[in-house]
C-alpha cells in the first residue's frame, strides 16, 4: 500500500463525513500527480537514453542479450503497471467524489425532512394552544362549566 494512502481504510472511508472525503481527495490527486510524473519519466521516449542498458553491459556471456531483453521487457511491465495503478486510483478518486456527493444529497434531504416534521410539529402545537385559549377565552360565556 502506498504510504500516502495507508490511513485509508474502508471502514475509515465509510465513516468519513464529507470533510474528511475531501482530504482523501487531496491525498489521492497527490499521488496521481507522483504516478504521472514518473510515469512520464519512464516513457519510452526517454528509456533508450536513461533507462538502456546494453547487453554487453551484463558481461559478455551468451545470454547477456537474453539478460538485456528481459531488463527492457521489465521496464514496459513498471511502467504498465504504474499506468494501471493510476487509471485504479482516479477511479477511487470518482468514487470517492460520488461519495461525498451522496452524503451531501442526503444531508440535503434529511433537512428538507426535518423541516417539514418540526413544520407539522409546530402547527400541532399552534392547534393545540389555540384550543387552550379559546376554552380559557370563552370559559364565562355561559356553556357548561
Amino acid at each position: 500500500m502506498l504510504p500516502e494512502l495507508a490511513g485509508f481504510t474502508p471502514a475509515a472511508l465509510a465513516a468519513a463525513p464529507p470533510k474528511e472525503l475531501e482530504l482523501v481527495d487531496d491525498e489521492i490527486s497527490k499521488v496521481i500527480k507522483v504516478l504521472n510524473d514518473e510515469i512520464t519519466a519512464l516513457e519510452d521516449n526517454e528509456f533508450p537514453v536513461k533507462g538502456h542498458v546494453a547487453h554487453h553491459s551484463f558481461g559478455g556471456g551468451s545470454r547477456s542479450p537474453m539478460l538485456a531483453a528481459h531488463h527492457k521487457r521489465a521496464h514496459g511491465v513498471v511502467v504498465d503497471t504504474l499506468v494501471d495503478l493510476r487509471k485504479d486510483l482516479s477511479d477511487f478518486r470518482e468514487a470517492v467524489r460520488d461519495a461525498r456527493r451522496l452524503i451531501r444529497d442526503k444531508d440535503e434531504e434529511a433537512e428538507v425532512d426535518i423541516r417539514l416534521v418540526l413544520a407539522r410539529t409546530e402547527n400541532l402545537d399552534l392547534g393545540g394552544d389555540a384550543y387552550a385559549r379559546a376554552q380559557v377565552d370563552h370559559k364565562n360565556d355561559g356553556g357548561e362549566n
